[in-house]
């Protein structure tokens, strides 16, 4: 049996908080529906929202606070609220569009009383305000690096005029703008990133990171983002706002056929102009729509992303959503990032279409299925999946975590995580790999229970901390 190393536990500043992202939009292609109840009720501690300039100040000086008022009249006594704000209006940003993409303001005194009437109106409820979605990336930000800092200047001392206790959350960065060796990076991309992080370093409480695609680069964004903010000599706790998978990129045999696919995808993300509302990704896209029409001859890894309405193939996708969320949670912890906010609650009216490059790549992740305009008032978020279920125990497992930390043994391929918590701990564990290991895991008995694991990962609940020996044990057993 091998002998278990015990590395000292990562610890948080605050009890972890486990929240959830409602979506890309929230009121803006039709009426605000309710989201924090059916978030609440699945365990989050948070909710995180989408405004966009345009949609609270369509013309200059009228204000329609319909979506804003929305969201924060459904927080109650213990939600948090995050909204990130997009820098999109028709009339005062430098590319004229409602939608996307975000660029600087050129009526900055506009700008400024947007930000502080919106501040001011939630009245001290919304905890996180973030400037920006993800500047790193083209389709989030028609501007340079410095046009960011400068925009973020204006809403940093807005909200801080209005709000003082609230959190500045910067900008998103993702992996190609942190990891040199990440899929999609360059140099431009972290170059920019590293000015945004050390010259902004007096602008934001908090550093944002969206983890997707490999779950087990999480350790290496983290320590590039500290590293980053070791520069400056200003460190900020790290929050991740975003993160699913897998994507239908992380399987090989779907590559060849998402070769148009991907390449509308990276001219879509890339690109700097406006895209009026329903267009750019949003948009049924010509090789979407190719790809349907081959499904037949699809590998179901691929399948499954796709609305073929084979019940098998959906269940299979959210199983594997659903691992994937519980290992990059229980990565993130290790990390010390005590926020974290999956993506998403479920699928925006946009992708109610099966077409655009959006769904493709993001519909898997809701947690809700969509639902119709008949549906009534709130319909919009429904009926639960699989993955539902699976947050739901995410939540009760990490919400209050105090630290977490990975047990070492000398097995690459096998991760058990202890997340430390005020009741009793508990275990996280898998293994990266096709072998199975059986743990003895200490309970409140005499004999310790014992649980086999395999590429599922399981959230198992330990002995409570007053018992002798709360370390696991265990042997392989193929």
């Amino acid at each position: 049996m091998p002998e278990t190393a015990v590395e000292s536990p990562t610890r948080f500043a605050e009890p972890m908080c486990v929240g959830i992202c409602r979506g890309g939009t929230y009121g803006l292609f039709g009426e605000p529906d309710e989201c924090v109840a059916p978030a609440r009720g699945l365990g989050a501690r948070l909710v995180r929202i989408f405004l966009y300039w345009a949609q609270l100040e369509p013309e200059p000086g009228r204000y329609d606070w319909t979506a804003l008022d929305a969201f924060v009249d459904q927080l109650r006594d213990g939600d948090r609220a995050w909204i990130t704000v997009a820098g999109s209006s028709p009339f005062g940003s430098r590319v004229a569009t409602p939608f996307l993409p975000p660029s600087p303001a050129t009526d900055r005194a506009a700008y400024r009383a947007f930000i502080r009437r919106m501040v001011r109106r939630s009245a001290g409820r919304v905890q996180f305000w973030q400037c920006e979605i993800e500047p790193c990336v083209p389709l989030m930000w028609a501007g340079s690096p410095q046009d960011y800092l400068e925009q973020l200047a204006i809403f940093s001392a807005a909200v801080r005029a209005e709000a003082p206790t609230a959190t500045v959350v910067l900008g998103a960065a993702v992996p190609a703008a942190m990891l040199a060796d990440a899929p999609g990076s360059d140099r431009r991309m972290l170059d920019g990133m590293r000015q945004i992080t050390v010259t902004g370093a007096g602008l934001y409480d908090a550093f944002d990171i969206h983890p997707y695609g490999d779950p087990y680069l999480i350790d290496d964004l983290v320590a590039s983002a500290r590293s980053m903010m070791a520069e400056a000599g200003a460190q900020r706790p790290i929050l991740a706002g975003e993160y699913a998978g897998p994507m239908p990129t992380a399987y090989r045999q779907n590559l060849p056929a998402l070769r148009g696919v991907l390449a509308g995808y990276r001219q879509a993300f890339g690109d700097r102009q406006a895209q009026p509302v329903g267009l750019g990704p949003e948009a049924d896209h010509p090789e979407m729509i190719k790809l349907y029409q081959e499904i037949d001859h699809l590998p179901a890894t691929l399948r499954m992303f796709l609305r073929d309405g084979d019940p098998d193939l959906a269940q299979r996708r959210d199983l594997s959503v659903g691992n994937d969320m519980i290992i990059r949670t229980a990565l993130l912890a290790t990390a010390g990032v005590g926020v974290v906010a999956p993506f998403q609650l479920a699928p925006e009216r946009t992708q109610e279409s099966p077409y655009t490059l959006r769904a493709l790549m993001f519909s898997a992740f809701a947690l809700y299925d969509d639902s119709r305009p008949d549906a009534g008032p709130g319909g919009w978020i429904r009926s639960p999946r699989r993955t539902a279920r699976t947050y739901a125990q995410v939540a009760e497992a990490f919400n209050g975590a105090t630290g977490a930390r990975r047990l070492e043994h000398g097995d690459d391929g096998l991760y058990v995580i202890e997340i430390d918590r005020p009741d009793h701990p508990v275990l996280v564990a898998w293994r990266r790999d096709d072998e199975r290991t059986e743990i003895a895991v200490p309970t409140t008995s005499d004999t310790p229970g014992r649980v086999t694991v395999d590429a599922h990962p399981q959230l198992i609940v330990s002995a409570p901390h007053h018992s002798t020996d709360r370390s696991p044990s265990w042997t392989d057993v193929n």
